[in-house]
């Protein structure tokens, strides 16, 4: 419901400030037609955008709660840390228009980004492998927009890390879920 309020809010003010400066010569009425036509925008951009919200939600198998724009999840698996990483590396190739920014062996962090879509401006993957115990590492990634005011990303950050945990799963066995705030397991 907040992330509706904000919807909301963020799309009737400015269109209804843009409608007060062009009915500013109508003295009577401009400040009524710009408060209703401001107040009937947000409501059309708030149905509309959480219709496709919900269709999104639907395709990629989520029931009930709301779609996050930030998620994370942590991961352990057995492997060497490069091979882990290599793993990360490769698990981005589902990701469409995917690039890898930086890629740090001794740091064990990999940053990718992707590129503008329909649905959004793009996102920032982050990979961060911590040691554990000898060959057990645990790995968090993330996937958040771009852009950092990103009300609404219809799902595509929870996309990327399903994809993502798909991928990793398929060709490791040792992979144990420990934290999962998209709901994707």
């Amino acid at each position: 419901m907040k992330q509706k309020i904000i919807l909301f809010l963020v799309t009737s003010i400015p269109y209804g400030l843009a409608m007060g400066i062009i009915f500013v010569n109508d003295k009577n009425e401009w400040l009524k037609k710009s408060l209703v036509s401001g107040i009937i925008f947000g409501l059309l951009m708030t149905v509309i955008l959480s219709i496709i919200q919900w269709i999104n939600q639907r395709r990629l198998g989520q029931k009930k709660g709301k779609l996050k724009v930030n998620n994370t999840v942590r991961f352990e698996i057995e492997d060497s840390k490069q091979e882990i990483l290599e793993l990360c590396e490769k698990s981005l190739v589902n990701i469409k228009k995917c690039i890898i920014e930086k890629s740090n062996l001794d740091e064990g962090t990999l940053t990718a980004k992707t590129g503008v879509t329909w649905l959004t401006w793009g996102e920032y993957i982050l990979f961060q492998l911590e040691f554990i115990d000898d060959n057990k590492w645990m790995v968090n990634v993330s996937s958040r927009p771009i852009v950092k005011t990103t009300v609404i990303d219809y799902g595509k950050n929870r996309d990327n890390i399903q994809r993502i945990i798909e991928y990793i799963r398929d060709k490791k066995n040792s992979v144990k879920i420990i934290q999962d705030d998209c709901n994707i397991t």
